[in-house]
């Protein structure tokens, strides 16, 4: 919350809907669903190619996310699948997408978005992945006109990763 309240604040007088969260029509549902298994097939291939590309580069959000959760299961779908959209949507693609949108060519906003997002998740081996992740979100975005559908996206996207993770007893 303190996030959209800085966000639309820093827009000087924005609003909730200048940001992005704006009504959706219903069929972007089913249209996210399926867009969020695609996302998953893709970042899968795209982490195989990471590895090859760098092999010496650890995927530290395993550990990580195992530190901060341990055996919270539920604590961490409602943080990374819920809290973390909401809040990742809001700044990438409301904040960061719709202020580069408004000073570049559409497509380079959107790759350049998709690049900040992966790049700012921490992890090199995950950035390829998370490159396309954000493109694809800027692409729901721009086409539905809503975080809405993102937000979707994001969150299926995200909870059978923190499950698995979750779920196994090593990473």
């Amino acid at each position: 919350i303190f996030n959209i309240w800085l966000l639309v604040g820093l827009r000087r007088g924005g609003t909730l809907q200048d940001l992005g969260w704006r009504r959706f029509e219903w069929w972007w549902l089913p249209v996210a669903v399926v867009v969020a298994v695609l996302t998953w097939v893709l970042s899968g291939w795209l982490q195989i190619a990471a590895q090859h590309l760098f092999p010496s580069a650890q995927n530290t959000q395993c550990a990580s996310v195992k530190s901060d959760y341990g055996h919270y299961l539920a604590l961490a779908i409602i943080v990374v699948s819920v809290m973390a959209p909401l809040a990742e949507e809001t700044i990438f693609r409301g904040f960061v997408y719709g202020w580069l949108a408004k000073v570049m060519p559409v497509g380079f906003a959107v790759v350049i978005s998709g690049a900040i997002f992966g790049g700012l998740h921490g992890v090199l081996l995950l950035f390829i992945p998370l490159w396309a992740v954000g493109i694809v979100l800027a692409l729901m975005y721009r086409g539905s006109n809503s975080l809405w559908p993102g937000v979707a996206v994001h969150a299926l996207f995200n909870l059978p990763g923190i499950i698995a993770i979750l779920s196994s007893t090593s990473c």
